[in-house]
């Protein structure tokens, strides 16, 4: 019995080592971020307007954040961003955001908006992630995103970086 206890708990510990190693926290331009270790800053490699660039080359996931100051809007409100921002994406990218139903959450004690859809850039089906978030000094937009045919494989891991999000204040 007694060697039975040592070895569920040598497996026990061991378990949660493995869990525990398989994250990684990083801070970039006042935020904190937690995400797999196969991910790693990209800083110039997706877009140089972007705060936070990220991505898992091997598996073909990326992710971008932009994060602006909260004093740049002088009277718009979170949900005027939103309305901003939803605009600029379909026009930019497509306009099945505006078929997608956004998801009510919360990062950082905030409230957020959650929204996934997929769309087809230059033949090939892109799976994205989209998240809005106002924080205490900024409000801002996470764009994660993926080839469609990895949507399952990556869309628990965007959403749990996505989650992760903390301004340091």
């Amino acid at each position: 019995m007694k060697r039975l206890l040592i070895s569920l708990s040598f497996l026990l510990v061991l378990g949660l080592t493995a869990c525990t190693s398989s994250a990684k926290t990083i801070n970039i331009n006042g935020f904190n971020l937690t995400l797999p270790t196969e991910w790693v800053m990209a800083t110039g490699e997706i877009n140089d307007e972007a705060n936070i660039e990220l991505m898992n080359e091997n598996d073909d996931a990326y992710m971008m954040a932009f994060l602006e100051d909260k004093s740049e809007f002088e009277e718009e409100t979170f949900e005027d961003y939103v309305d901003i921002v939803t605009y600029i994406i379909a026009q930019a990218y497509t306009e099945k955001i505006y078929d997608a139903k956004p998801v009510a959450i919360n990062i950082d004690n905030h409230d957020g908006l959650f929204y996934d859809f997929t769309f087809e850039i230059e033949g090939e089906n892109v799976y994205m992630q989209t998240y809005l978030v106002e924080t205490n000094n900024h409000y801002g937009i996470l764009y994660f995103w993926s080839n469609e045919k990895n949507k399952d494989q990556h869309s628990k891991v965007f959403n749990d970086i996505a989650l992760s999000l903390q301004e340091i204040i």
